[in-house]
């Protein structure tokens, strides 16, 4: 089985570590410096068209959520700075956040039918 780990750097790790709690709303494992959260089903995709403006690097990390209104005030009462409000797209919702390290994530909520 092919595995897609990313790994996220702070200096302030018990801070990232309750913003991600709250954001993904999963418990991070183990113990120490290296503590991931086990996400049962992950994405990768490579999307054609260039960089966007909103993703200069070319990279986008996007968290799926079931409702997206209580993720995003979870996400800023725990440090998130709001750079693009809800918004209706073809696929559902989609909110854009700062983590308290300043590292751009989308939220989506999609809607299947």
């Amino acid at each position: 089985m092919t595995r897609l780990t990313v790994a996220v750097y702070t200096e302030n790790l018990e801070k990232l570590l309750d913003f991600y709690e709250a954001a993904l709303g999963v418990k991070p494992q183990g113990h120490g410096d290296w503590r991931p959260f086990n996400l049962a089903v992950s994405t990768f995709a490579v999307h054609a068209g260039g960089a966007p403006e909103d993703h200069p690097s070319g990279f986008n990390v996007s968290i799926e959520v079931d409702d997206i209104d209580a993720a995003l005030a979870r996400c800023e009462a725990h440090g998130a700075r709001v750079l693009e409000g809800v918004s209706d797209e073809a696929f559902g919702r989609r909110a854009v956040i700062e983590d308290p390290d300043g590292r751009t994530l989308q939220l989506l909520q999609v809607e299947m039918g």
